[in-house]
């Protein structure tokens, strides 16, 4: 039986989908249900290295973990590792597929349109790698909770950014056909969102998450008014989309390094990292609405 599918979308980078991931493959794992994340593109230099010498970003691992499962580069068959000195390994299913790119010393040498043809190629590895990787994920788990990557969509289309975020987000969503939900931090950001979307991908929004949500829940706290159902109840009136909730504030999360970073740094302990998953499952389940969250599912 092939998997239900649920993907994050965010408003920007840093807008809160890896943690809703984590916290969604928690919670679907604590109702006993296999459950797996999957992240088609992560740009990063964090990554991890399995048994077989595979690399992969390591904000999946992070998921597999709240998941509970062993860390699955199938999780993330297109990895740009970005190294110091301004270079990019680009790792297919876990394996270097071109090493040690310069992207800034190619375009001084003259080398961007060589680069241009040669990404096409590589893109095309990615997404046959990602049709594997997904399918074989899909016949393996009831539930799949995709990521998108950066910004869901971009008001410019010219250019390698604009295709590399295409890549990662519109293509997923049309070949796979998940259930989209939206993460942001305010009332304003689903309508520039939902207004670049093509029709097919706009029909599988289900329902927007809010997140960060500490001030609302801080007045709230101090004058007794229920600020938050407020909140709620406006954006899903200027976004005609169902509201699933928000993210409380963890302030846990200030004295770890970033989930998922671009550049190379720290990383989180796995098994700490599933405690915690599980704390913070706990207090989310209070402000989603797991009910329609499951009702969306497809």
């Amino acid at each position: 039986m092939s998997a239900k599918k649920l993907m994050v979308h965010g408003s920007f980078t840093g807008s809160g989908k890896s943690l809703l991931v984590s916290i969604l493959c928690r919670i679907f794992r604590e109702d006993g249900h296999r459950v797996a994340p999957f992240k088609l593109l992560n740009w990063t230099g964090v990554v991890y290295k399995d048994a077989e010498g595979r690399e992969f970003g390591y904000s999946q691992a992070l998921q597999c973990e709240a998941a509970g499962i062993p860390p699955d580069y199938r999780c993330n068959p297109f990895t740009p590792k970005t190294m110091p000195n301004g270079r990019i390994d680009y790792l297919i299913e876990g394996r270097v597929a071109w090493g040690e790119y310069r992207p800034l010393r190619a375009m001084l040498k003259g080398l961007y349109f060589g680069w241009r043809l040669k990404r096409r190629r590589l893109y095309k590895k990615a997404k046959e790698a990602a049709e594997r990787c997904f399918k074989s994920l899909s016949e393996e788990f009831d539930i799949i909770v995709m990521e998108g990557s950066g910004p869901a969509n971009l008001p410019w289309r010219r250019g390698g950014y604009p295709k590399l975020i295409e890549l990662a987000n519109r293509w997923p969503a049309e070949t796979f056909n998940p259930s989209v939900v939206l993460i942001g931090p305010n009332v304003e950001f689903a309508p520039p969102l939902l207004s670049r979307m093509s029709e097919k991908w706009r029909a599988n929004v289900r329902g927007l998450v809010l997140n960060p949500f500490t001030l609302p829940r801080l007045v709230s706290d101090l004058t007794g008014e229920n600020l938050e159902r407020e909140i709620l109840s406006q954006l899903e009136k200027v976004s005609e989309v169902p509201v699933l909730g928000f993210l409380p504030y963890f302030p846990e999360l200030s004295k770890l390094p970033p989930l998922d970073p671009i550049l190379w740094g720290e990383k989180i302990p796995l098994r700490p990292w599933g405690q915690l998953v599980a704390k913070m499952a706990a207090e989310a389940r209070k402000s989603l609405d797991l009910e329609k969250i499951y009702s969306a599912l497809q």
